[in-house]
């Protein structure tokens, strides 16, 4: 069995001596730099990549800020008992696997939170419950909730549970609400 690859994005060194052991079932790979990592991810492939999302700006200035599509999105959080409650005793032995009905059709859309890798499966720790938190987008915010709940569905952790209702109270007003003090720009009937 090959050992899982682990990419850590990290600049301050001191972490990465920790991180060096902190996971002792995977090979860990450091960059301490945007074009390091995407050069050992590129040659590497591997399965999880950790980032600082303090890393020093890009020299230039191209790359700063998130990407941005167009249209909405809309985030659920995907949990399992014992969230919302914090329990730092959990059994690692009770920690539910992480399967997916279908393989993820953009992992980019799916957030792992709380989770441990054993042997090449993902497990959600059972210590806060928060196992991630799956996004959609669309052009008008039913489409983008239509989107995120069909990620939820795909996803398979014994006892998993998520509100149905992300999404139902800016569509119910408080968009224009948000609109009318300035802090959003006037939406279509589309929103």
């Amino acid at each position: 069995m090959s050992v899982p690859k682990l990419l850590i994005i990290e600049d301050d060194m001191g972490l990465c001596s920790q991180y060096r052991w902190a996971f002792p079932s995977c090979q860990v790979l450091f960059a301490h730099t945007r074009a390091q990592a995407l050069q050992v991810a590129q040659k590497e492939h591997p399965s999880v990549a950790i980032m600082d999302l303090g890393l020093p700006p890009d020299p230039d200035g191209v790359s700063e800020g998130f990407a941005t599509l167009p249209g909405w999105s809309v985030g659920i959080v995907l949990t399992i008992p014992g969230f919302p409650e914090e329990t730092l005793d959990a059994d690692p032995a009770a920690d539910p696997p992480v399967f997916y009905h279908q393989p993820p059709d953009d992992p980019a859309h799916y957030h792992l939170s709380d989770v441990r890798l054993d042997g090449g499966q993902v497990f959600a720790r059972r210590r806060t419950g928060y196992a991630m938190v799956v996004t959609g987008t669309g052009a008008t915010v039913p489409a983008a909730q239509a989107a995120a709940m069909a990620r939820a569905r795909n996803v398979v952790i014994p006892n998993l549970r998520w509100r149905t209702d992300i999404g139902d109270r800016f569509l119910a007003g408080e968009g224009a609400r948000l609109q009318s003090l300035g802090w959003l720009p006037r939406l279509g009937r589309a929103a």
